[in-house]
């Protein structure tokens, strides 16, 4: 499946670290924004190794966009977290 993760990290050590585990899965299309074509069982395995390396007030976000998992947007990470109905990817 299709994934865009992108994230919010404060701390240089900390993004450095999710920077160098998602070049492991996908390919870097902004500074903070990956593309990558994974498995479900993959997505879940960089979520968990996420969920170490981050603060509570940093974010990563989640973006499937295909197979069943299209439009299930996930979230690691604290703040405020605004879910909007529907959002469309252009």
């Amino acid at each position: 499946m299709l994934v865009v993760c992108l994230f919010d990290i404060s701390c240089n050590k900390r993004r450095r670290k999710v920077n160098r585990l998602l070049q492991g899965y996908g390919i870097r299309i902004q500074e903070s924004v990956y593309e990558c074509q994974i498995s479900h069982g993959q997505l879940l395995r960089i979520q968990g190794k996420i969920q170490k390396i981050i603060a509570q007030t940093d974010r990563v976000h989640f973006y499937p966009l295909c197979g069943k998992d299209i439009g299930e947007r996930k979230v690691e990470g604290g703040g405020t977290v605004t879910w909007h109905e529907g959002f469309h990817v252009v």
